[in-house]
């Protein structure tokens, strides 16, 4: 089977379920043929007659239910990606919180997990340099694939030398070498769970930092203005809301200062 093995029809049912499923927009070839691709992937492991069969057998499957919600997400994260971020979230801390006893942070759209600990990096680095600061890490995706391999947390060595080296004492080399963690305590203090951006509770203001980078540009104007509103709510007040270098938002129209590198302040 190849890409176009699917009848026009059924690709545009797959497109369909996707957006019902995640909210997010199918527009894009580059985007829809990495989803065709996915569920085409699915079928031939499950060795399924046809599309129809597969879908069934994945709404009746809990564990193939994920593999299918999987599939419709796409998933571009690394290591300290975007480093101005890190660069200048370390100053913020330095700047504004570090007198906090427990500095709450949490990631929307995380992925693997690679955004979070790269975070938690930078936290931790700053925890050990000032007594008396503490810091706790909240992490969700609506893909529990993802989330299960970010609460694994064990990532090929041939990532370890993005970590620039002034942190790279923070994460271990396991034992047979060909792969690395972050370190314990980090892990500690950081939780994974599945949710999803556009069915966010509305939740009272708790959390210094907010993450959601490089998913916003996956919805459409409308949901993405609903996202932001849910995430500012968050967010308590000289919080920092942290977005994509290619996401945009209009500060003003959610009482944000803007702060340079798509990074904005709660007033």
């Amino acid at each position: 089977m190849g890409v176009d093995s699917f009848t026009p029809e059924e690709r545009e049912q797959i497109y369909a379920m996707a957006e019902n499923m995640t909210g997010n927009c199918q527009q894009g070839s580059y985007r829809r043929d990495i989803i065709i691709s996915n569920i085409l992937r699915r079928v031939q492991v499950k060795k399924a007659e046809n599309l129809q069969a597969y879908l069934q057998s994945a709404i009746a499957n809990d564990e193939e239910f994920a593999q299918l919600l999987s599939a419709f997400t796409i998933h571009t994260t690394e290591w300290f990606r975007e480093l101005p971020h890190y660069k200048k979230f370390e100053a913020f801390l330095a700047e504004k919180f570090k007198g906090i006893k427990k500095f709450r942070m949490q990631s929307g759209g995380c992925s693997t997990g690679e955004e979070v600990y790269s975070f938690s990096i930078v936290l931790e680095s700053f925890r050990t340099m000032h007594p008396g600061f503490d810091y706790e890490f909240q992490a969700f995706d609506i893909d529990p694939v993802s989330v299960n391999l970010a609460k694994k947390a064990i990532y090929p060595m041939k990532d370890f030398n993005k970590i620039p080296a002034n942190y790279q004492a923070l994460v271990k080399k396991m034992v047979n070498e060909d792969s690395f963690a972050p370190e314990a305590n980090i892990k500690a203090k950081t939780r994974f769970f599945t949710d999803n951006l556009i069915k966010l509770q509305s939740l009272p203001p708790s959390f210094e930092a907010i993450v959601c980078r490089n998913v916003l540009i996956y919805f459409t104007p409308d949901k993405v203005k609903e996202i932001i509103a849910k995430l500012v709510e968050r967010l308590v007040k000289g919080g920092v809301l942290i977005i994509g270098h290619s996401d945009s938002v209009d500060a003003k129209a959610f009482n944000l200062k803007p702060l340079g590198n798509s990074m904005f302040e709660k007033l």
